[in-house]
């Protein structure tokens, strides 16, 4: 089958490249042709474990190629799958403007009946406006399939491969039909539903994960007051299995381009309907106190911020990515500098960016160089050249040993009570 993939980004390329390792032959679309003529050059333009080796195996398998125009995008394809982004809006709402841009096009310059599988998340309803639109203006048929992805960052692919479940929201029968067979070689459960529960589908699952974050963090921070260990109280109540351990690490709080987005977007759809999601909203409020616990806890122990030297090791919002999208680090490194701290940062694949963001920080080549003359250090993300460090890596480099672990990352053996801190 010939397929379009419109939007290179995370969830674009880890489509893509399955569906090429199904068999099929995929041609690539975005506005931003730079990112194409990396992919040309069989290079991704982010870091996602495993991608970079698929794209070089579908390249030579010649079922992957880039298209420079949207005509030659849509035209002969028998499915065209929308991945762009659908970020927030300052409000909270969902701007959907690439989104529709990729609707437009598909109109005005499909010459084939295909199918517009929805990948991009979407709020309720867009599908169907979506079926209106195409039917009033595509001079071809158009069946509209909501078919969402539940994609982490750093697992992608093995998520597409081992998926616990496809969502197929469509009241197109033969859509329907075709969208069984084609998702057959993956031998994944399917779920049936028409667009608006595909939609909500995809919000409640990323807002319930908002909340179940959201919910640990509290119970580490009574851990805190109470002066247990959350690690071992996270495992107690992840061993019920009607909970499970999945989202129950405990931490300064969740980030990247997924949750917080649509947790925000579908508080504001329920609003929109006269309704409050309270849960949800609770949940985004603990996740924004949760971000600067132990930043507060530093300030005091040091007596402010001003003049001190702060390590910081790792600065993506979790490990095996590059993104730094409603990365907890960045919150509190932009405290660190308004409060005059002199910030040195170490991450082994996004270092670069933030010295695009702050330019006065120090980016470091090393943890050692890092860690070397500072007062403090934070450990924001659990790569594992950090999660291998031991106290005498801090003391052999740091003025005094003051580490504030907001990942859990480190074994507390060797430390003393007053030399490491972790939430709960």
């Amino acid at each position: 089958m010939e397929i379009a993939i419109i939007g290179v980004g995370y969830v674009g390329l880890a489509v893509g490249l399955i569906f090429g390792e199904m068999g099929h032959q995929i041609t690539f679309y975005d506005c931003d042709k730079e990112k194409l003529k990396s992919l040309d050059q069989g290079i991704i333009p982010f870091f996602e474990p495993g991608m970079s080796a698929l794209l070089k195996k579908m390249l030579a398998l010649g079922r992957v190629k880039t298209a420079y125009d949207a005509k030659n995008a849509y035209r002969h394809k028998a499915m065209i799958a929308v991945c762009v982004g659908t970020p927030s809006t300052e409000c909270g709402a969902t701007n959907l403007q690439s989104y529709w841009s990729v609707i437009h096009e598909a109109a005005a310059f499909a010459n084939q009946n295909f199918i517009m599988l929805i990948k991009s998340t979407v709020p309720i309803g867009t599908g169907d406006q979506t079926a209106v639109y195409l039917q009033e203006h595509a001079h071809v048929k158009a069946a509209v399939v909501n078919n969402p992805e539940f994609l982490s960052q750093g697992s992608a692919l093995k998520d597409m491969r081992q998926a616990d479940r496809i969502i197929i929201g469509t009241v197109d029968e033969q859509a329907a039909a075709l969208m069984k067979d084609f998702y057959a070689p993956l031998a994944v459960p399917l779920l049936f539903t028409d667009c608006k529960g595909a939609e909500l589908i995809k919000y409640g699952s990323n807002g319930f994960l908002a909340v179940k974050l959201s919910y640990i963090n509290e119970i580490a921070n009574l851990c805190m007051r109470y002066g247990t260990d959350i690690n071992l109280v996270a495992e107690g109540i992840g061993m019920d299995h009607r909970i499970g351990h999945d989202y129950m690490k405990a931490g300064c709080g969740y980030g990247g381009s997924c949750l917080p987005k649509d947790t925000h977007s579908l508080i504001s759809q329920a609003s929109i309907k006269g309704y409050e999601m309270k849960s949800l909203m609770a949940a985004d409020a603990v996740n924004e106190e949760q971000k600067f616990i132990l930043l507060k806890q530093a300030r005091s122990r040091l007596n402010g911020l001003s003049k001190k030297r702060i390590a910081v090791l790792g600065i993506t919002f979790k490990v095996d990515t590059d993104d730094l999208r409603c990365s907890p680090a960045l919150s509190n490194i932009e405290i660190m500098i308004l409060e005059g701290a002199e910030v040195a940062v170490y991450d082994p694949r996004a270092a670069g960016k933030i010295k695009k963001i702050y330019p006065m920080i120090h980016v470091c080549a090393s943890i050692e160089e890092a860690l070397t003359a500072a007062d403090v250090c934070f450990i924001f993300t659990e790569w594992e050249s950090i999660c291998q460090l031991k106290r005498k890596h801090f003391a052999h480099t740091m003025k005094q040993v003051l580490v504030y672990d907001e990942r859990h990352c480190l074994n507390k053996h060797g430390f003393a009570f007053d030399e490491l801190f972790t939430i709960g």
